[in-house]
């Protein structure tokens, strides 16, 4: 029985580490990162720490504890200061040109930004509001040049293939988002949509289901019926 509370307390620190490296990716992303990926990380960190305050078993000294604490924190206080004072919410550049005489002022759009973001499914008219500007204003500067209002193709792969992109992603960040993976497959080359992320990340990382069972057997010393 010590032996098998060693193994979990020593799986449960794994996890606990993994969540500590995934914090600090997250952090070293800073300013580019979604709010959502900051607040999911914090998350997991505030479990961490609650877990850590509360542990107590012969296999962590007191100081070993407050260390891993202080690791802890010191992940999680940037994290929350960022996300206490977020940066002002991008817009692509909607700078309006001079004007020439009368009429509707004109912009200067970032067309492949506005392209990239209807990639990434977002309907014209969310783009627009996005870029400050009407969707006829959108479409209007897409077609004079000469660029389609067509989404990007989808990668055509299988969901073996996607399992094992998206399992070696995991494998290096476990607790990553599906926003965060998709930016990881974009950078190779992989479009997908992100219900198909979603999909195949539950088939491929059980990390979150497998750490409540380990902090439930570590705290309690018995598998949960």
């Amino acid at each position: 029985m010590s032996e098998q509370r060693n193994d979990n307390v020593q799986l449960l620190l794994l996890y606990c580490h993994r969540i500590v490296q995934e914090g600090r990716f997250i952090q070293q992303s800073l300013p580019n990162v979604e709010s959502g990926a900051v607040e999911r990380s914090l998350l997991q960190l505030q479990a961490v720490h609650a877990i850590l305050a509360k542990f107590s078993d012969s296999w962590l000294s007191p100081d070993e504890i407050n260390n891993l604490i202080n690791i802890v924190i010191g992940v999680s206080a940037p994290l929350q200061t960022w996300l206490d004072n977020p940066p002002p919410a991008y817009h692509p550049s909607t700078q309006k040109l001079p004007g020439r005489g009368r009429g509707r002022p004109k912009y200067d759009l970032d067309l492949d930004r506005a392209l990239e973001l209807h990639d990434m499914e977002l309907s014209w008219d969310q783009v627009a509001k996005a870029m400050g500007v009407t969707r006829q204003t959108l479409y209007n500067q897409l077609n004079a040049s000469g660029r389609s209002t067509a989404r990007r193709p989808f990668t055509n792969i299988g969901d073996d293939d996607l399992d094992l992109l998206i399992a070696e992603i995991s494998d290096h960040h476990p607790l990553a988002g599906s926003v965060i993976v998709r930016g990881h497959l974009e950078a190779i080359g992989v479009h997908v949509p992100l219900n198909d992320i979603k999909d195949s990340l539950r088939r491929v990382n059980a990390i979150g289901v497998s750490l409540r069972f380990v902090i439930f057997i570590s705290l309690n010393g018995s598998s949960p019926h």
